[in-house]
């Protein structure tokens, strides 16, 4: 991507004790940037646009019925009977069964500090990337197909602030041990590429930018399954 736009997005792919995967990315970086860290010249590639969420898992309502409401029990109470207080349905209002989402925390509240959490699943949901074919790409098929894992996979946000000739890297995704399990392509004048990837582990950075247009210290967040799991 050329260095004129006002943002980019930049990505590699690091085996297991090797350097990153040799790439046709042509962007120029700071090498003392502390964002860009593994990322080398001729070993990264540029990316259109990614798709990553997560999430905590409402198990406290896993096992209700099939075709209960996880709305809230307080609606259902409201809902089931009319305003002077009869049951709507005639059946006494045993309604459908309504079972409070995150029942336990609304109810319980959370442990005290040191004392655990609550203990809800944790989901990293698969990652979604769009890029263009390069010589990365029979490789990544390759590991896909032979179902391995990398070591790292690492998502770079940057933009032109001003205060630099090339843009400065405000947000960084590191994705631990991740596993790609799909890859697509587009037929088209350029050959269009989307991969899919989960992992065990991420860890993200954030620079805020100050009026002055200086990016500050990163603010960090950091999660593994390694830490839940026996």
């Amino acid at each position: 991507m050329a260095d004129t736009e006002s943002s980019d997005l930049l990505m590699l792919f690091k085996p297991q004790g090797k350097l990153a995967l040799e790439g046709e990315g042509m962007s120029t970086f700071d090498p003392n940037d502390s964002l860009m860290t593994n990322f080398l010249p001729n070993r990264f590639c540029e990316v259109e646009d990614f798709n990553f969420g997560a999430g905590i898992e409402d198990t406290d309502s896993s096992g209700a019925e099939e075709g209960a409401d996880t709305e809230g029990a307080l609606d259902n109470e409201l809902h089931s009977h009319d305003p002077k207080g009869r049951p709507k349905n005639g059946k006494g209002g045993k309604g459908k069964q309504k079972v409070r989402k995150f029942k336990r925390f609304v109810e319980q509240g959370a442990p005290a500090p040191g004392q655990g959490t609550l203990g809800y699943d944790v989901n990293l949901d698969e990652v979604t990337v769009n890029r263009q074919m390069d010589r990365m790409s029979m490789v990544l098929l390759q590991l896909c197909l032979n179902q391995t894992p990398l070591d790292l996979i690492v998502l770079v946000k940057r933009k032109f602030t001003g205060n630099q000739s090339f843009h400065e890297a405000y947000l960084r995704l590191e994705f631990t041990q991740p596993l790609i399990t799909s890859v697509e392509w587009e037929h088209g004048e350029v050959m269009k590429e989307k991969l899919k990837f989960v992992c065990r582990g991420i860890k993200a950075s954030y620079k805020p930018q100050a009026s002055s247009g200086t990016l500050g210290n990163a603010i960090p967040a950091n999660f593994k399954y390694d830490a839940i799991t026996n």
